[in-house]
């Protein structure tokens, strides 16, 4: 369930975002953001980082017990990295901008999938960047039901007994 999350997730942002446009790393155009899984795809030493990009990584979970059913809380980090000419000031509208798309689409999303509920967003970035490159991390935390857990035929038998008289 949980990568049926990261997913949907991967999906939503792709479809969101494909109309923002942000330079590319080296500068030589722009484009949207790719959207990775777990981490950046493996290149060449010679080659830049492929700017600008999503990485969406689970980070924590756990089970939430309460009065309604027993729900899964996930914690998803979306790490953002673009590519900005100039001073620090750029960089940091650069990133800032993706970071905003991102926490707009999902909020807009609210439930994907029909399951998966957002419940909390958040945003840092490390205090030192590395220009031209900017870094900014978007936080969220996401609650869906376990499915129902149905024994087998087998395991009633032994805990219930058959029901059966002899």
């Amino acid at each position: 369930m949980i990568n049926r999350l990261l997913q949907a997730m991967q999906a939503r942002l792709t479809q969101e975002l494909a109309q923002l446009s942000l330079q590319t790393a080296g500068g030589e155009g722009y484009a949207a953001p790719q959207v990775f899984l777990g981490g950046l795809p493996p290149r060449e030493p010679d080659q830049p980082p492929p700017c600008p990009y999503l990485v969406l990584r689970a980070g924590r979970g756990g089970l939430e017990n309460g009065p309604g059913p027993v729900c899964q809380r996930v914690e998803v980090s979306l790490l953002c990295g673009v590519y900005a000419e100039g001073d620090a000031a750029a960089g940091q509208e650069e990133v800032l901008n993706l970071v905003h798309a991102c926490l707009s689409a999902l909020r807009r999303a609210g439930i994907l999938e029909g399951c998966f509920e957002l419940h909390r967003q958040g945003w840092s970035q490390p205090e030192e960047q590395n220009p031209p490159y900017y870094q900014a991390r978007v936080d969220t935390r996401w609650r869906f039901r376990l499915p129902a857990v149905s024994p087998g035929a087998e395991q009633e038998v032994e805990t219930y007994g058959s029901g059966y008289r002899t």
